[in-house]
C-alpha cells in the first residue's frame, strides 16, 4: 500500500453456530477497511493535487458526482429520499396485511375449534333441543367469534407498532417524519371502509370455517380442516406484503385474484393510498363472496346434517385403498 499497489486482506470467519451474529460479524472488518480506505485515498490525493498543482478537492477527486434524491409523491416535490419514505411507508403498510391475516386465522381457529368441540362433547344436540333458531345460534357462533378476533387483531396490532418503532428509531428518517408529513395515510373515509373490509373478511371466514368444521368429529380434525382453509389467506398476504399485484405475471394476477382474501389485502393497501374506488370494488367483491359463504352455511346449520355429518382424516386413507 505504501508503495502504491493494491493490498489483500483475506478475512476467515468462524461459522460455529450458523446464528445471525456470526454471519454479521465481518461487517465490521468491512466497515474499519471501508473507513481506512477512503481516509488512505483522500490522504494520498490530497498530496498529489498539492504536488502537480492542479485545481479541485480531494473529495471531489475521489467522488465526481454527489446525488442528492428527492421524492413525487401525489404530485408534490419532496426534499426527502425515496427510500425515507418507503422504509416509512413499508413500516406502517406491512402492519395492515398482517393485522388481516392474523385476524383471520385467529379467528378461524377460534370458529371450527368451538363447533368442533360441542360436537366432540355432544352438547350440540342439547344445544339444538333449545327453543332457538339454528340462524340464531349461527349468529351467536360468528359475532362472538368476530368481537374476540378484533380485539385479539387490537392488541397483536399495537404490540407490532410498538415493535416497529423500538427496531427503527435508530434510523434519523424516520424519527423525523411522519406518515401525514408526506401526505399518505388512512383518512377517517379510509379508515371507515378498511373497518368494513376486515368486518366483511372475518365474517366470510367465520361462516366458512363453521361450515367446515361441522364435518369434524373432534377438535384435532377441525384444526386440520383449518390448515387447509389458512393457506389462501397466507398467500395473498405474504406476496402482498413485498410486491403489488400489478408486479406479478398476467397468470399469477388472475390466480391471485381468485382467491377473495386477496381483495382483503389489496383494498387495505388501496386505502392507505386513499384509492377509493380500489377499496369500494374489493368491498363489493368480498360482500358477494360473504352472502354466498353465509348461505352455505345457513344451509348447512338449518338441516340435521350439522349434527350426523362425521368427516375424519382416516377417511381419505379408507377411499384410496378401496380405489
Amino acid at each position: 500500500i505504501t508503495l502504491g499497489q493494491k493490498g489483500v486482506l483475506r478475512v476467515y470467519a468462524n461459522l460455529r453456530k450458523l446464528n445471525m451474529a456470526e454471519t454479521q460479524s465481518t461487517n465490521v472488518v468491512t466497515s474499519l477497511i471501508s473507513v481506512y480506505n477512503y481516509y488512505f485515498s483522500i490522504s494520498k490525493i490530497r498530496n498529489l493535487l498539492t504536488q502537480t498543482g492542479s485545481l479541485g478537492t480531494p473529495e471531489a477527486v475521489r467522488s465526481p458526482i454527489e446525488v442528492h434524491y428527492s421524492s413525487i409523491l401525489k404530485g408534490n416535490v419532496l426534499d426527502i429520499p425515496p427510500s425515507a419514505i418507503f422504509n416509512l411507508v413499508m413500516g406502517q403498510s406491512i402492519m395492515l396485511p398482517i393485522m388481516v391475516m392474523m385476524m383471520v386465522i385467529f379467528a378461524i381457529q377460534m370458529a371450527a375449534t368451538s363447533i368442533a368441540l360441542e360436537k366432540e362433547q355432544k352438547t350440540l344436540e342439547t344445544l339444538m333441543t333449545l327453543p332457538v333458531s339454528r340462524l340464531t345460534i349461527l349468529a351467536g357462533k360468528l359475532s362472538g367469534s368476530i368481537v374476540i378476533a378484533l380485539a385479539g387483531a387490537v392488541s397483536y396490532l399495537i404490540g407490532f407498532g410498538f415493535y416497529m418503532n423500538a427496531a427503527f428509531s435508530f434510523v434519523p428518517e424516520t424519527t423525523t417524519m411522519n406518515i401525514s408529513d408526506v401526505g399518505v395515510g388512512i383518512t377517517p373515509l379510509g379508515m371507515v371502509l378498511v373497518g368494513v373490509v376486515i368486518f366483511v373478511t372475518l365474517v366470510s371466514a367465520l361462516a366458512m370455517a363453521l361450515s367446515v368444521a361441522v364435518f369434524a368429529d373432534n377438535v384435532r380434525t377441525a384444526q386440520s380442516f383449518t390448515g387447509v382453509l389458512i393457506t389462501p389467506i397466507m398467500i395473498p398476504a405474504v406476496v402482498l406484503m413485498f410486491s403489488d399485484i400489478e408486479m406479478l405475471p398476467q397468470g399469477v394476477q388472475w390466480l391471485m385474484l381468485i382467491i377473495p382474501y386477496t381483495h382483503s389485502i389489496i383494498a387495505t393497501k388501496a386505502a392507505f393510498l386513499a384509492n377509493y374506488v380500489v377499496v369500494v370494488r374489493s368491498i363489493v367483491f368480498i360482500s358477494v363472496w360473504t352472502l354466498v359463504v353465509l348461505y352455505i352455511a345457513a344451509k348447512i346449520f338449518s338441516t340435521e346434517r350439522i349434527i350426523t355429518a362425521r368427516f375424519t382424516l382416516g377417511d381419505f386413507g379408507r377411499r384410496f385403498k378401496r380405489k
